[in-house]
């Protein structure tokens, strides 16, 4: 019951991204899909994912009878975040022909091997970075799974580390990263424009990689001729995926989320040419049942929250607030990315903070205000991800290393995420500043 729910409700938020002016009709659905997934698999849900869930339900319905949201607003909000769940579930779809054609276990073999010639941190760092590039989320466990595997000697704090500090870096730039999609359709950006920023932060992001545990190197056998064929195949098949979307971006009117998903989904079957595609799609997502309902809840469970934000902005009462605090740009963004980063450590998931952040700030420039918004609400939702032990990042590397979320949270990843929202705060105040 419930995982039939969760399916279709996603699939409505797919028609609330690509056809928005549907949304009327599905984001009521979406409300009631959230509602009785939540009722019927409270009790398969791990305890600090409930506790979130519960936390962010409350909260958010508190705040929407204090701002005075109307049902409207309501709906219109579990529909975007429905649709976020969507987006994440689409591209869940390129690891169909990565897995089948064996491209996760080529990248492995090439990176980590050899550039472990050079030094270890990088290998796995690379590695981490090409899959989560072409997988945002999915690539974690596969990088994961692929350093232990290469190299069972392999240091767990270290292996664990640098995925979690090398994802951050990846979905700083991927087109495919949730956060990313989120802050391009708030703003009314496009990913070809947002671009340069994006270069930029990912630069700032991969340069402290370092920072952190990091595994040992040692001396591993050559990698097998084919596998550099493999790899190439992997490059192409993610290039197909990009020349799609920046066709589709260019072209059409579609949002970023709508372009990305219609490249995967053009792409994927043609590139496996029909080979039990749907049924390959409906074992991974049996697969990982429990972890698609938590996701999704944790999504939908924001939309009380985001609500209310967006009646505030509608109402003014935001922006006349800001504008008698009398804040400059810088203070505003860096007091925005903190505010993330904050509130993710105490509990709340770090893209319900994202969309709030956004909406709320977003509307109050013109020019490159909107692109600064959207890059200092990443590095606050980035540094929230890799710190926060509740953040979707720390507990699934919790799950796959066996080690506490907070210690790999607050200890393994605390220089590196206090460092990239110190550095990219910095470098997004001076652009505002000389703007």
């Amino acid at each position: 019951m419930p995982d039939a729910v969760l399916w279709l409700s996603a699939a409505a938020g797919v028609g609330t991204l690509v056809v928005p002016a549907a949304r009327p009709a599905t984001a009521p659905l979406l409300v009631v899909g959230v509602v009785v997934v939540a009722a019927t698999a409270w009790s398969t849900l791990r305890p600090p994912v409930r506790r979130t869930v519960l936390a962010m339900m409350l909260a958010g319905a508190v705040l929407c009878l204090v701002a005075g949201a109307r049902w409207s607003d309501v709906s219109a909000a579990f529909a975007t975040m429905c649709g976020v769940f969507s987006f994440v579930a689409v591209v869940r779809l390129l690891e169909l022909p990565m897995l089948r054609r064996g491209y996760h276990t080529a990248i492995a073999e090439v990176t980590l091997v050899w550039l472990r010639r050079t030094r270890a941190v990088w290998s796995a760092a690379t590695l981490t970075y090409l899959l989560s590039l072409a997988l945002s989320f999915g690539g974690v466990a596969l990088a994961y799974r692929s350093v232990r595997a290469m190299d069972s000697a392999a240091d767990e704090a270290g292996s664990a580390g640098v995925v979690c500090r090398a994802f951050i870096a990846a979905n700083l730039v991927t087109p495919l990263s949730p956060p990313l999609a989120v802050v391009l359709t708030l703003t009314g950006l496009t990913w070809t424009g947002f671009l340069p920023y994006a270069l930029a932060l990912g630069l700032v992001a991969a340069v402290l990689v370092p920072l952190g545990p990091a595994p040992r190197a040692r001396a591993l056998p050559a990698p097998r001729p084919d596998r550099g064929r493999l790899a190439a195949g992997f490059a192409a098949m993610i290039g197909c995926v990009v020349a799609v979307l920046v066709a589709l971006e260019m072209v059409t009117p579609l949002s970023h989320p709508a372009a990305t998903m219609a490249a995967v989904l053009l792409v994927v079957p043609l590139w496996e040419r029909g080979a039990r595609l749907p049924a390959r799609a409906v074992a991974l997502a049996r697969s990982e049942a429990g972890s698609w309902r938590e996701q999704f809840l944790l999504f939908g469970a924001g939309g009380f929250v985001v609500a209310a934000a967006g009646r505030w902005t509608a109402d003014g009462a935001v922006g006349r607030l800001l504008d008698a605090a009398g804040l400059p740009a810088w203070a505003l963004l860096a007091g925005g990315a903190l505010a993330i980063t904050v509130l993710g450590l105490a509990g709340l998931y770090p893209l319900t903070t994202l969309i709030v952040v956004t909406t709320v700030l977003a509307p109050l420039g013109t020019g490159a205000w909107p692109a600064l918004v959207a890059a200092a609400a990443l590095v606050g939702t980035m540094a929230a991800f890799v710190l926060s032990p509740l953040s979707g990042l720390t507990l699934l590397v919790s799950a796959l290393s066996g080690r506490s979320a907070v210690h790999i949270g607050l200890r393994w990843n605390l220089p590196f995420g206090l460092a990239l929202l110190g550095a990219g705060g910095a470098a997004i105040g001076l652009v505002a500043a000389v703007t």
